[in-house]
């Protein structure tokens, strides 16, 4: 069968054997998925990777397919939107509508036939082509591009100095709340951790540093939950994502 290597994706299962017969068929067709017990995890998940198409149980504990589907609908920027795909063993009447409703771009029953998984995957394509091409380049492109659409809203022109200026201002207050988060992580302080991304978060939602922002509104929201956990591995993408921009940045500052 021909496939497509380069799609992510997630499989959101709580069944074990139903984990495994859906790994050996989507490894049978040429693709690899992660694979989460519930649907908040799902949401989790998404929030560190940009998945091409997620599998969604309909029914899992803690939270379900449906309201999987809705949060990611609502919270999810359009650019790292997933196909999703409903599973259900049930197939009762109503079901691909309330699916549909939720937002699911499709739906498959189980037991799940190789042909139909295949189809199903046929159309989906990946939410970014640009892989193979130049990624550095284009990274920094796309990255500045937003960044300068933002800032240059706010200056009213065309002001390289004005960008460069609020670039190197961010550079120099947003390491220190990093600190602050990583700090507030290790020693279970949540109202820190909160006030932390919530801060940084803002400043990189001023100057268009979209993914960053993102992730520290997951690692807010999560505070505001009471607990920190998970939030060991939200931190690392946070930093992982600030040295990419950090990098990014620093190019265009230094070009003055």
């Amino acid at each position: 069968m021909a496939t497509s290597p380069k799609l992510r994706v997630l499989l959101a299962e709580d069944n074990l054997v139903n984990q495994k017969v859906a790994i050996r068929m989507l490894s049978r067709i040429g693709y690899e998925a992660d694979v989460v017990i519930n649907g908040q995890e799902a949401v989790d998940a998404l929030s560190r990777t940009p998945y091409d198409v997620i599998f969604m149980d309909m029914q899992m504990p803690v939270m379900d397919g449906l309201e999987a589907t809705r949060v990611i609908r609502d919270t999810v920027s359009s650019e790292r939107q997933p196909h999703i795909i409903a599973l259900t063993a049930n197939a009762m009447r109503g079901d691909k509508e309330r699916c549909m409703a939720a937002g699911m771009n499709d739906y498959i029953s189980k037991p799940v036939q190789m042909d139909i998984l295949a189809n199903a995957l046929a159309s989906v394509h990946p939410l970014s082509s640009s892989a193979s091409t130049s990624p550095h380049d284009e990274e920094h492109q796309a990255v500045m591009a937003g960044i300068r659409t933002q800032l240059l809203e706010l200056a009213g022109e065309d002001d390289d100095e004005f960008v460069r200026e609020i670039l190197s201002d961010y550079l120099e207050v947003a390491p220190e709340l990093l600190r602050k988060i990583q700090a507030a992580i290790q020693e279970h302080d949540v109202t820190q951790a909160r006030n932390a991304a919530h801060t940084l978060k803002s400043s990189s939602g001023a100057i268009g540093a979209a993914e960053l922002q993102e992730l520290c509104n997951n690692l807010e929201q999560l505070a505001y939950t009471g607990t920190l956990d998970g939030a060991v591995a939200l931190t690392t993408d946070i930093n992982e994502a600030f040295e990419r921009l950090e990098r990014i940045l620093q190019k265009e500052v230094e070009a003055a």
